[in-house]
């Protein structure tokens, strides 16, 4: 006999009904919390757009696509110089007076390409270097083009400040090389880490020299004795020495002066030492052998180098640090910048004679030299580049020394002439001692 199932009344309400509307109102309230939290997001994403847009640094227009403008923020009228309200006028005929768009305008290229664009000029009217950035604004229902985010800055001092600091570099790069005293770094274990030409010169059959330690120069395999780095790395303070250096299968004798000045750190760690060598063995013989030694000595180069990645710390040490008197002349003639050296040598200090010509220096013996007034007439004019000439001065106590003047003009990347460099190297004694050299050396 088949069992008959009881079949469930047909008004009985369906399994989980009850629970299944419990279930929808905690999917509404979360629903409504989602919706709060996004709604809060919103505002305060809202709210930190609106601070950015008020607050920013850079210049803001909100631009339609006929180039007036919608809103602008506090900062492009200031950039602009404008005071009154910029909204609902043309662009380029409020703020620059034209009937049509400024050449080269990135709004312009956004427009056509509907990408961003930038671009940098310079207004004439406010004398600004100004950089511009376009940005096109899509509608987000059509996606198709609805207007123009435009950002401004003021780039000028920016501008001005890596210029400087590029011309500085070449400047002291320059400098360096120019120089035709041998010159080098090296670290605190003596190791070379840069040499200009006139050091390579010297000592070619060692080449390459960066890398090695410094006196495998002299041929040895230690320190020297006479070394003026060891003083510096010991007390801080620049050293100078004059040795005979012995001849080798490669080169005669030289008698030769060297210094060795600090590289200081901000903390006052000697870091490495700057050395000078100049060969002064035509001057320790006769007076015509001082001769070709001035004439072949100082000759300065203003090719412009590439390597503005050099430390301008390591370079100042050969204006400022240096033995080597340094003056700096603007096209004026004036005095703009002495070293200590220059300072010392003279009695003045870098006060008494900013500002001032060399004119005040010279004793009458060579205001008379009409072929230094005329070499230093041509380097003012820009005829020559470089010249050299022994001139007769007076310090500040009265004293005559003679001195070994030298004078290069320093340019800039694009060749214009920015000031002139002089330096005076003390030449009395040896000027005096050439009268009473030892017969042997006749």
């Amino acid at each position: 006999m088949t069992k008959k199932h009881k079949s469930a009344p047909q008004d009985a309400a369906p399994p989980y009904e009850e629970n299944s509307g419990i279930l929808e109102i905690f999917t509404s309230e979360r629903d409504v919390i989602k919706r709060e939290a996004a709604i809060k997001k919103s505002e305060q994403h809202k709210h930190a757009m609106e601070h950015l847009f008020q607050f920013s640094e850079d210049g803001i227009y909100l631009l339609d696509l006929n180039f007036v403008i919608q809103r602008t923020n506090p900062a492009a009228s200031t950039i602009h110089e404008i005071t009154e309200d910029l909204v609902g006028q043309v662009c380029y005929q409020k703020i620059f007076g034209r009937n049509e768009p400024c050449e080269n305008c990135p709004v312009v290229k956004t427009l056509h390409t509907k990408k961003s664009a930038e671009n940098v000029y310079f207004d004439n009217k406010l004398q600004k270097l100004l950089q511009l950035r376009s940005t096109p604004l899509f509608d987000p229902q059509t996606n198709e083009l609805a207007g123009i985010f435009e950002s401004f800055r003021d780039i000028t001092d920016q501008i001005n400040f890596e210029t400087t600091v590029k011309v500085r570099e070449s400047f002291i790069e320059d400098m360096f090389e120019g120089i035709q005293d041998g010159m080098f770094v090296i670290n605190r274990d003596y190791t070379i880490t840069k040499t200009n030409s006139a050091f390579e010169r010297m000592y070619s059959e060692h080449m390459p020299l960066i890398g090695k330690q410094c006196y495998v120069t002299s041929c040895r395999d230690q320190i020297c004795e006479c070394c003026p780095a060891r003083v510096v790395f010991e007390t801080g303070k620049p050293h100078v020495v004059i040795h005979y250096e012995d001849p080798t299968e490669m080169k005669p004798g030289m008698w030769l002066e060297q210094s060795a000045h600090p590289i200081i750190s901000s903390s006052g760690t000697v870091l490495s030492a700057i050395c000078i060598i100049r060969d002064i063995t035509k001057q320790k013989e006769n007076e015509d052998a001082l001769e070709q030694y001035r004439d072949n000595l100082e000759k300065m180069v203003v090719e412009r180098t590439h390597e503005l990645e050099q430390s301008e710390a390591r370079m100042r040490a050969i204006i400022v640090g240096g033995n080597i008197p340094i003056v700096q002349v603007d096209l004026s003639g004036k005095t703009v910048s002495v070293n200590a050296a220059f300072q010392s040598l003279t009695g003045y200090s870098e006060h008494e004679m900013l500002g001032k010509s060399l004119w005040f220096l010279y004793d009458k013996q060579t205001k008379t030299d009409s072929v230094f007034l005329q070499k230093r007439d041509d380097i003012y004019l820009g005829k020559i580049d470089v010249f050299r000439h022994e001139v007769a001065i007076r310090t500040k106590s009265g004293e005559m020394i003679r001195g070994d003047f030298s004078g290069f003009t320093a340019r800039d990347t694009e060749g214009h002439t920015i000031q002139h460099i002089f330096t005076l190297l003390d030449i009395t004694e040896q000027y005096n001692s050439t009268v009473c050299i030892p017969s042997v050396f006749l």
